[in-house]
């Protein structure tokens, strides 16, 4: 299966056309050997092993637990209420096989709503510490906190959040990503950016850096590096009023004329710093 096998199924699953996706059941769902006949909400039918659906999905282990149950043979299919493309997406991460890449936050959102409403507890968790990584989290903040805030998940929500305010200006978001967000939590993120801007600009204030030995108390040292110094800060205060993170020190490029290298030197580690400070959530506004 190609890396991208997972977006075609959970795309697919969250298409609005009526037309149903043609696609075939991967092998691996259709052992011969297996002993569950199982079929989609959209009538596609697999033949995977039980013990796989009762050690990782609660909703199944209940299921099976009853004495009904018992009577279902590999002729009578089980029904799950979801269509095909979101049942593989779930079946490859309760089997022991090779598990396709996710690579879209849109993917990781539909699986972690599918293995919560099923009781999949632990590809759940899976789902939400993913989507607290930085390549996740980054393609859509706004997407993410709806997630948490859905789902009461505080230490995402918040993340997410910190995110949303530092790419962007919540009112300068698409229509369609701020479906499900309340007019409340709008005005707690763009509070939260206006706290977060003015945060980013008193650390940028670099007038405490120091002169290299060579300038160090001496008037033209005094000339040269302060005027560099104003250029800096100006350029960084208004890089943080657009995006008040730290990618603002990565646009620090030719700002400064002045050519001491021992200086330099001492910038660059003054830059690192406030990147390390800027990069600390703990004190995020």
């Amino acid at each position: 299966m190609s890396e991208d096998a997972i977006s075609v199924y959970l795309g697919c699953a969250s298409s609005s056309t009526p037309e149903l996706p043609v696609f075939d059941v991967p092998a691996i769902f259709l052992d011969p050997d297996a002993d569950l006949l199982l079929q989609s909400s959209d009538g596609v039918l697999f033949k995977i092993f039980k013990a796989f659906l009762i050690v990782g999905c609660q909703f199944f282990r209940d299921m099976f637990a009853h004495a009904h149950a018992s009577t279902a043979t590999s002729d009578e299919p089980v029904k799950w209420d979801e269509p095909a493309t979101v049942i593989i997406a779930l079946l490859y991460q309760l089997y022991p096989c090779t598990k396709p890449k996710i690579t879209t936050v849109d993917d990781l959102i539909r699986m972690a709503e599918a293995a919560d409403k099923w009781g999949m507890y632990s590809l759940s968790d899976k789902c939400i510490r993913n989507l607290a990584k930085r390549r996740f989290l980054d393609q859509r903040p706004l997407a993410v906190y709806r997630f948490a805030s859905r789902f009461r998940i505080d230490d995402l929500k918040t993340k997410a959040s910190y995110r949303v305010v530092e790419m962007f200006d919540p009112l300068e978001a698409l229509r369609s990503d701020l479906v499900g967000i309340s007019g409340i939590e709008v005005v707690q993120l763009c509070d939260l950016r206006k706290k977060r801007i003015q945060r980013v600009q008193n650390l940028c204030r670099l007038g405490s850096a120091k002169l290299c030995p060579r300038h160090e108390g001496t008037i033209q040292g005094a000339a040269i590096h302060g005027s560099d110094l104003s250029k800096l800060n100006d350029h960084l205060k208004t890089m943080a009023e657009k995006t008040p993170s730290s990618t603002i020190i990565s646009t620090v490029v030719n700002i400064l004329d002045c050519k001491c290298e021992n200086y330099g030197c001492k910038l660059e580690d003054h830059l690192r710093v406030l990147k390390e400070r800027l990069d600390d959530y703990s004190t995020f506004v």
